[in-house]
Order: C-alpha cells, then structure tokens, then sequence
C-alpha cells in the first residue's frame, strides 16, 4: 500500500481496484493530507497555476425513472461551475430564493484529471449534493442549465478505486430544527440507463473538455428528490446527505 496520496492517484489512474480514502481535511497536515499536484487546498479545492477544475453533471440517467429512454436519447451534460462553486459541509447554499423550486440532488462524483496529451483518466469519486432549481429544470427543459448554477456541498473525501455498483444514500430535511420529512435513495453504476464510460469518454474527448491539466468532477444524477417526496424546501431549510457505508454527511443550510 502506498503512503503518498500522488502515489495511490496515480495507482488508481493504473487501474488499482482497491478502495482507499484520502481524505483532505481530517487526519494531517495541509500537505499530507491532499493530493500533491493534483488538488491544491480550498474550500475544499484550489486549482494550481496549470490546472482549472471544472464542475458539471449529467441527467436523467437513472433507469427507476428514465427506463423507457432510448440509448439515441442519451442525456446532455450541463456546467454546474468551477472549484470556486464547491462548498464545505456547514457553509450555507446562497442564492436560492431566485429558484422557481429549489432541491438537493444526492449523488455520486466521478473525478477525471486531464494529463499532458488531453487525455482524461479516471481518478476517483466522491459524494456531493447537486443543488437545482428542479420546478425550473423540469417544466422548462431548455434551461437545465440555468437551473443548475448554485452552490455545490460535496463531501471532502476522494474514494480511490471503481465508483460503487449500488450504494443507498439517506436524505433528511429539517425547517427550524424539526424533521420534515427523509427518505433513502438508492444510486450507483448499476442503476444507470447509459454505461458510465460511453457518457464520460463522449464527453471529454471533445477539444474545450481536453485542455491538458483539466480537472473534472461530473455528478452523475439522482433518482429521487425532495421535491418528488412532497417536501418543498425554502430558505433556512437544512439539509442533511448520507451515505452510510462510506461514512458520508453533507449537511447545509439553505439562503436566500
């Protein structure tokens, strides 16, 4: 097993199955305990002089909702933001009362980093909350992308190794300290429609994706919201993602 955080990256980029966490904010020092060259510290990430990290995310790719979509209909990627958009567990979603209906997302990360030749290699995952006006996404599809600029809450662990299969995720919202409701969602490479490498490589094979040193990290959809469950969400709303087996909780409070 490798000490280096650079060296278990490079050894997952490899094809190392094995399934580390190399986490970048809890356990050591500021240089230990991130990626050297590859993620520089933020909140949670900082792009180095030669990289830029850019946040986006497919829909409508998880086949208990999208099952009667056929393989030509594959879904179009949307840009969420850059590193500058990536929030800490805690910080507070701003700028929400502008959305028609504002929602969490629980979902998988995929991280690619871009090499010197433009090629992306796959790096990791991780867990994160695909904030979206969903009211907004979904009665008026040709502005998927507007409804997709708000902050981002991803969780500070990048997982080495295959993104899992099946993982079920636990969502939670509370409105002045009380539950209002929560539910469990269920997620993974297995539950989507399009195999995960023909969305990925379609992707970032194109010129404006393969800028050498390109950092990626794509959320890979969501089969069930708060929306969907009947809870409308508001300002200072809190709202609480976990995914058990990973040890993972995102929790933000929601601002107008």
């Amino acid at each position: 097993m490798h000490d280096d955080p650079a060296d278990l990256i490079q050894s997952s980029i490899a094809g190392n199955t094995e399934r580390l966490a190399v986490s970048i904010l809890e356990g050591a020092s500021v240089e230990n305990r991130r990626p050297k060259e590859f993620f520089h510290w933020r909140a949670p990430f900082e792009m180095h002089a030669q990289n830029r990290v850019i946040v986006g995310g497919f829909g409508k790719t998880h086949g208990s909702r999208h099952a009667d979509v056929s393989a030509a209909d594959a879904p179009a990627w949307f840009f969420k933001g850059t590193d500058a958009q990536l929030l800490l567990n805690g910080e507070a979603i701003k700028g929400v009362g502008r959305a028609a209906q504002i929602c969490e997302e629980a979902e998988i990360i995929l991280v690619y980093s871009t090499d010197g030749s433009g090629v992306a290699r796959y790096v990791g995952f991780m867990f994160g909350n695909d904030v979206t006006d969903i009211v907004t996404a979904r009665g008026q599809p040709s502005k998927l992308g507007r409804a997709k600029l708000y902050p981002t809450p991803v969780h500070p662990e990048l997982f080495l190794g295959p993104p899992p299969a099946r993982v079920t995720g636990r969502v939670s919202c509370y409105r002045d300290g009380q539950l209002m409701g929560d539910f469990h969602v269920e997620t993974g490479t297995d539950e989507l429609v399009w195999p995960v490498e023909e969305l990925i490589m379609g992707l970032l094979s194109n010129a404006p994706m393969a800028v050498p040193g390109t950092i990626h990290m794509i959320f890979m959809g969501c089969p069930m919201n708060s929306y969907d469950k009947g809870i409308p969400l508001a300002p200072k709303d809190e709202v609480v993602i976990e995914f058990p087996d990973y040890d993972v909780r995102i929790s933000n409070t929601l601002e107008a």
